[in-house]
């Protein structure tokens, strides 16, 4: 009878897990991003409600329900992923925002001379849906895009897992069209390479949160212009 070599065993069940994992993690994000491309080809700009917020909510904490008992069994705990919270990391995340917005403004900018707008995306949400995707959207993305793919990869060049995560990261973010680019690469290579220097997962949550609230105030009060 046939038998693996338990690398090979161990080296199957790693690709298996990520599968998994990408595929129950950002699987239907992937998939409805897609779809907005040929809904901005016809024109129409993306809208989100309290409804969708929710929906989304729902699904992320369903998804990463699931993920964490498959990690579980999978042996992985809760330290792997590198995940504490302490005050003095908010000035860390200020920073990471600040590094972070000033790429992501000068590379719009950039790409308007090429005639490709920025980011666009209508929301029509109340308060409580908005700080909610702001906690919970950050969590789960980060602990997924950073926390596990640069553990799963710590073996492999920090390219690897830099370039991985950044892809899957633009991967789900196409609905805002061409013109996010800028926004969602700077903010990858950011929280991505802070990551692989200190390998503290809290600053780069909070710093994506912080992001994201910039982002909700600056849709409402239009502080930043094109």
């Amino acid at each position: 009878m046939l038998s693996l070599n338990p690398q090979f065993r161990k080296t199957t069940g790693a690709f298996f897990e990520l599968l998994f994992v990408i595929t129950v993690g950002f699987g239907v994000f992937i998939y409805s991003a897609t779809q907005s491309i040929a809904l901005r080809d016809k024109g129409v700009i993306p809208t989100y409600n309290d409804t969708d917020f929710t929906g989304i909510l729902l699904y992320e904490i369903i998804a990463l329900s699931l993920i964490a008992l498959f990690l579980k069994y999978r042996k992985w705990t809760i330290s792997d992923f590198n995940l504490d919270f302490r005050i003095a990391y908010l000035l860390t995340a200020l920073i990471l925002v600040f590094i972070r917005n000033i790429l992501s403004y000068s590379g719009t900018k950039l790409l308007l001379t090429f005639d490709i707008a920025p980011p666009s995306v209508n929301f029509d949400t109340g308060l409580f849906s908005i700080v909610s995707i702001i906690l919970i959207n950050s969590f789960y993305e980060e602990l997924l895009l950073i926390g596990y793919i640069f553990k799963r990869f710590k073996n492999c060049h920090p390219l690897l897992p830099l370039t991985f995560s950044l892809l899957l990261r633009v991967s789900f973010h196409t609905y805002q069209g061409w013109g996010m680019l800028p926004s969602v690469i700077t903010l990858g290579l950011v929280l991505g390479i802070y990551y692989q220097k200190y390998q503290k997962l809290g600053p780069v949550i909070l710093a994506h949160a912080i992001g994201n609230l910039f982002n909700f105030l600056n849709y409402y009060h239009n502080w930043l212009s094109f």
